[in-house]
């Protein structure tokens, strides 16, 4: 999980049960997992809690046992909300992003955990130091890129 919100862990208790798969989301992560509240899920009218998560320092790098070349490195990158990381694969040239960056745009950071300065500068240190032409894939809008991105006044010291 890219981060906490109940619009991206609304479907993981069920995919977990399904699939049998493990679920990984950064180290604070468990202030949403654990939280209706932090997670925004309380109100609405099913509150999420999940309770089978493994929470993964930054740095962390998940493979898959199946095919143990394909690598996601678990980037911490906090501001939409405290808990937000961003999946790297270098063989791929592709981020699972989350919320943080969107194509022309970047997430919200009026909610619990959110912090705007912690947000911008995590998209300057994390995303837009990746190789120009990495496709950046974000929870709500159509992929774009560090390049297509990089001259965005609001990304500017």
């Amino acid at each position: 999980m890219t981060h906490g919100h109940f619009d991206h862990i609304g479907a993981v208790s069920e995919l977990q049960e399904t699939l049998k798969i493990p679920v990984y989301m950064g180290q604070k992560g468990r202030l949403y997992a654990e939280n209706p509240v932090w997670n925004l899920s309380a109100q609405t009218d099913e509150p999420i809690v999940l309770s089978d998560v493994t929470y993964l320092e930054d740095h962390a790098i998940i493979a898959l046992k199946e095919k143990p070349a394909f690598q996601l490195e678990l980037l911490e990158l906090p501001g939409h909300t405290a808990d937000g990381v961003i999946y790297y694969t270098k063989a791929d040239e592709a981020a699972f992003v989350g919320d943080p960056i969107f194509q022309g745009s970047y997430g919200r950071t009026d909610m619990y955990g959110g912090d705007e300065q912690a947000l911008l500068r995590g998209i300057r240190e994390r995303i837009l130091t990746l190789p120009p032409k990495t496709l950046l894939l974000s929870g709500h809008s159509a992929p774009t890129t560090p390049a297509d991105e990089q001259g965005r006044s609001w990304y500017q010291l």
